[in-house]
């Protein structure tokens, strides 16, 4: 549908955009809504970076249907591919962010390595997401994919707004020594 080289830039420089507002949004407007769908003042984690990953695909994609709704040729499609895709981002993202620490063998890299990492992730995380959505876009899903993918995209937003209302009993890499 949208396979162009820009199309892919434009896409992913939106996400990173939307991903750095989210980040930061609460430090210029402090409400509980902002710090729902981001990241409230001093509580940043490794889950509150999938969450807004998460949720900046989700803003991302209806604006793309709402811009993009009549080239549409199958909504049932496009919707598919965003929601696998929604999934899909925070992970391949994460993915990224975490190498700079595990190349340091666990401990937490020096600040501009840290931040580099941290950039890069986004960027590259939305790039492979927005690539695999091309192709995935040209796969006709049978019902039963669909509905699969429909049901882990809800787990998935349970899982984000449940954790941002109630922190889990777990912590994500075990106990700190």
């Amino acid at each position: 549908m949208y396979n162009s080289g820009k199309s892919v830039v434009w896409k992913v420089i939106i996400i990173w955009f939307v991903f750095a507002f989210l980040h930061y949004a609460y430090r210029w407007f402090p409400s509980p809504v902002i710090a729902f769908f981001g990241e409230a003042e001093g509580q940043e984690s490794v889950w509150g970076h999938l969450k807004m990953n998460f949720w900046t695909y989700i803003f991302v994609t209806v604006g793309e249907f709402f811009i993009f709704r009549k080239k549409i040729q199958d909504v049932s499609q496009f919707w598919t591919t965003r929601l696998l895709s929604s999934i899909m981002y925070p992970w391949f993202s994460m993915t990224f962010w975490m190498t700079g620490s595990a190349l340091n063998g666990g401990a937490e890299p020096a600040r501009a390595v840290e931040l580099s990492f941290s950039i890069l992730s986004n960027v590259f995380g939305a790039y492979l997401a927005v690539r695999l959505e091309q192709i995935f876009d040209t796969v006709k899903f049978r019902k039963a994919t669909q509905w699969t993918i429909l049901f882990f995209f809800i787990m998935a937003m349970i899982q984000y707004i449940s954790f941002e209302l109630n922190i889990p009993w777990w912590k994500l890499f075990g106990s700190s020594h």
